[in-house]
């Protein structure tokens, strides 16, 4: 598979939870947004079997990402996806990705992008998103208002 990608994607070679710390909560959500979309469409994927996801879902998980539905603010959520897509095979998680081009795929945000992933790689990485999201999001957020 191509990559949109340039150069040969490297085998994460650090831990995962050094660069899934790092990032600004809009980031992480985004990385957090695109492995949840990759790790359901891997579900159900034979082993090695490409998986496509939306450039835009139906239904946006996190509303930072898309705080309003305007023009601008779809092509930022367009934008991001696509750079964390690339920034998830710079760090070994999947392999590579290409959008969809083709018949009725005409206007950008219907578009789809064919991902070349492990379940392996993308488990973990979720596992681990998941762990710093409750850690470093959820919590905090439960403590500053209690019940």
């Amino acid at each position: 598979m191509n990559n949109e990608t340039s150069g040969k994607p490297t085998l994460a070679t650090t831990s995962i939870r050094e660069w899934i710390e790092t990032p600004d909560l809009e980031n992480f959500l985004a990385v957090y947004d695109v492995l949840i979309d990759i790790q359901k469409e891997l579900n159900v994927a034979a082993e090695g079997e490409h998986v496509d996801i939306p450039m835009i879902p139906p239904v946006i998980k996190f509303s930072e990402l898309l705080p309003r539905d305007t023009v601008a603010l779809r092509d930022q959520y367009y934008s991001r996806r696509w750079k964390v897509t690339k920034f998830l095979v710079n760090k070994g998680v999947i392999r590579g990705f290409k959008i969809q081009e083709g018949f009725g795929l005409g206007h950008r945000w219907q578009k789809r992008m064919l991902i070349a992933a492990d379940r392996g790689p993308v488990s973990e990485a979720l596992a681990d998103m998941h762990a710093e999201h409750e850690s470093a999001w959820v919590r905090p957020l439960e403590c500053a208002n209690p019940p």
